[in-house]
């Protein structure tokens, strides 16, 4: 059944809003490129390694765990990413292959290109966002959708 399968990503979700609060508590870090550790490095990647599982934002864990260990929060927000930039290189690259056997039009290329663009914007003023929002200590707003989201996903699964 397909109702079954949103239980795991519904728990993640409530992770995940959990994360959200933690990140709004903790203390401002001090840690600049300079102060940051290997252990930090890994300590962070384990933790985008995490952001794999369905309902687990990517983000949210890499920037609660640079915060975390003492990264202040702009540093913690460029760091995770700059962190996303390998995987989103190798999925372009694994997608390219796919699409050997695809017969692109000018207007299939156009059309990439655009929605590159959009993509490229909106991402910009995503993060430019999300920095007000970490900065000002406001991730709570996204908690309310974890937790309302994620508690559908569970109950559903549940009753269905």
């Amino acid at each position: 059944r397909v109702v079954t399968s949103a239980l795991v990503p519904g728990i993640f979700l409530l992770i995940t809003g959990l994360m959200l609060l933690l990140i709004d508590r903790l203390e401002e870090g001090n840690k600049t490129p300079k102060h940051t550790t290997y252990w930090d490095a890994v300590l962070v990647g384990i933790a985008q390694g995490i952001g794999t599982l369905p309902g687990i934002s990517r983000s949210g864990s890499t920037i609660t765990a640079g915060v975390a260990v003492g990264m202040k929060r702009e540093f913690a927000i460029k760091y995770s990413f700059i962190m996303s930039i390998p995987a989103i290189i190798g999925a372009a690259i694994f997608e390219i292959g796919d699409m050997k056997n695809e017969h692109l039009t000018k207007l299939d290329l156009r059309n990439y290109a655009i929605g590159m663009v959009v993509a490229a914007m909106v991402g910009f003023v995503c993060i430019k966002l999300l920095v007000a929002l970490i900065r000002d200590k406001k991730m709570f707003c996204f908690t309310y959708y974890c937790f309302a989201i994620g508690s559908i996903a569970i109950i559903s699964s549940i009753i269905l």
